[in-house]
C-alpha cells in the first residue's frame, strides 16, 4: 500500500487553517508576498493553499488586489484564542520583506520564531512611509478592529515614528532614524562603518575616495560626511565631503551612475569606493567595467551591507556582516522591556570585517 505523503500545498493549508482557528489571523490576511515570506514558501504554493480555503469557505476574497479575509464564522472561533495572545505589528515600506536585504529578513524570521515560541503573533503591513513628511490618517486603518500590543518598524523614519507614538503603543525601529523621538532604534550606525572602512583603505595607501549616498536622510548624510572629514583629518589629508560623499534624493541605477560620472569627470578620479549595499555595488562595479577599470587593480571596493547574493561575486568583496543573532537578541530585550547595547552590535560588526580580494594599493 503506497504511503500517503502530504504535499507542500497540503502542509501550507493545514498551517493556515490552524493559525486562523487559534486567532493568529483575524480579518484581512497579510498580502501574499508578506504571507509567503512568513511561511517561507513560494507565492504560487501559498496561492494554491488559499484557493482551497476559499473553496471550503474558510476565507473569502476581498477586492480585486488578491486580498483575502477570514470568514465571519472562523473569526468568531478564533477571537477568544486571539484575546489571550499578544500581537506585534511589523510595518515595512512598500514591497514588504521581499525588497529587503537577506540579513533583514533573516533577523525578522528568527525574531518571529522566538516570539511564536513565547505565545506571540506577528502581523505584517506595508506603508509608503519612507518619504512621508508627516503621519497619514490612512495609517490609522492598521489598528481598526484588531488587537495590537507593540509596533516594530523596519527602517523607520520620523513621520511613521510620530504616528506610532500617537497610538500609545510601545514602538521600536529595526534600522532607520527616529530623530529626537523617544523610540529605541536597533541598528549599527553606518557612519561608524564608513569611518572603519576608510581606515582600511587608508592603510592600503588610498587618498581619493567616493562614498555615494542615494535617497538618504539629511541627518544621515551629515553624519557620514562628518565622519569622513574626521577620518581624513586624522591623517592630515584634505577632504571635500560634498564632492567625495555626494548625495541624491532618489535611489536608482541612473542616479548612482550620474554620481559616479561626476566623480570620474575630475582630473584625479577616486581610487577607492565604499558602497552602502549590494545593489549599489552591482551598478557601481558595472560602471567601472564599462570604463575598462578592474577591481582591485584600478579601483578598490568595500561594501558595508553584505547580501547573500554578493558571495557569488568574484573577486570576493571586502565587506562587513550583520550580527544577526545579536540583532535578534536586542529585539527580544525590547520585548522584555530591557535596553540593548548598541556598542556591542557595532563591535561585532566591525570584528566581522572581511578584506576579501577587492582592496589593493592604488596605482602610482
Amino acid at each position: 500500500m503506497p504511503l500517503n505523503r502530504k504535499s507542500l500545498v497540503d502542509q501550507v493549508e493545514e498551517v493556515l487553517l490552524a493559525d486562523i482557528d487559534r486567532g493568529r489571523w483575524v480579518g484581512l490576511l497579510p498580502g501574499l508576498r508578506e504571507l509567503s515570506n512568513t511561511l517561507e514558501v513560494s507565492v504560487p504554493t501559498l496561492s494554491a493553499a488559499i484557493e482551497r480555503l476559499v473553496t471550503n469557505g474558510v476565507i473569502v476574497a476581498r477586492g480585486g488586489r488578491r486580498r483575502f479575509e477570514v470568514a465571519e464564522r472562523r473569526q468568531s472561533r478564533g477571537s477568544n484564542a486571539a484575546k489571550s495572545r499578544q500581537r506585534l505589528l511589523v510595518i515595512t515600506s512598500k514591497g514588504g520583506l521581499s525588497v529587503q536585504s537577506k540579513a533583514a529578513t533573516d533577523i525578522i524570521h528568527a525574531f518571529g520564531s522566538a516570539l511564536v515560541r513565547r505565545g506571540w503573533d506577528m502581523r505584517f503591513a506595508e506603508l509608503d512611509f519612507y518619504d512621508a513628511l508627516k503621519p497619514h490618517r490612512s495609517w490609522d486603518d492598521l489598528l481598526k478592529g484588531e488587537q495590537v500590543d507593540r509596533i516594530l518598524v523596519l527602517f523607520g523614519r520620523e513621520a511613521i515614528g510620530r504616528w506610532a507614538l500617537g497610538t500609545g503603543l510601545p514602538t521600536c525601529f529595526l534600522g532607520g532614524n527616529a530623530g529626537a523621538l523617544p523610540i529605541p532604534v536597533i541598528a549599527v550606525r553606518m557612519h561608524q562603518l564608513v569611518e572603519h572602512a576608510l581606515g582600511e583603505l587608508l592603510k592600503a595607501g588610498h587618498r581619493r575616495f567616493l562614498v555615494p549616498l542615494c535617497r538618504r536622510e539629511a541627518i544621515f548624510v551629515t553624519r557620514i560626511r562628518q565622519s569622513y572629514a574626521q577620518a581624513l583629518a586624522a591623517q592630515q589629508l584634505p577632504a571635500r565631503p560634498e564632492i567625495e560623499v555626494p548625495a541624491a534624493d532618489t535611489h536608482s541605477p541612473e542616479t548612482l551612475l550620474r554620481l559616479m560620472e561626476r566623480a570620474w569627470s575630475q582630473t584625479k578620479p577616486p581610487t577607492a569606493l565604499i558602497f552602502s549595499d549590494w545593489r549599489d555595488a552591482v551598478t557601481g562595479i558595472g560602471f567601472l567595467l564599462a570604463r575598462g577599470l578592474r577591481v582591485p587593480e584600478d579601483v578598490s571596493v568595500v561594501i558595508l551591507s553584505m547580501d547573500h547574493q554578493a558571495t557569488w561575486f568574484r573577486p570576493q568583496l571586502a565587506h562587513y556582516a550583520f550580527p544577526e543573532e545579536g540583532f535578534t537578541k536586542a529585539l527580544l530585550r525590547w520585548i522584555d522591556g530591557k535596553p540593548h547595547n548598541s556598542d556591542t552590535l557595532l563591535r561585532k560588526m566591525l570584528a566581522s570585517f572581511e578584506p576579501g580580494k577587492t582592496i589593493a594599493a592604488p596605482r602610482s
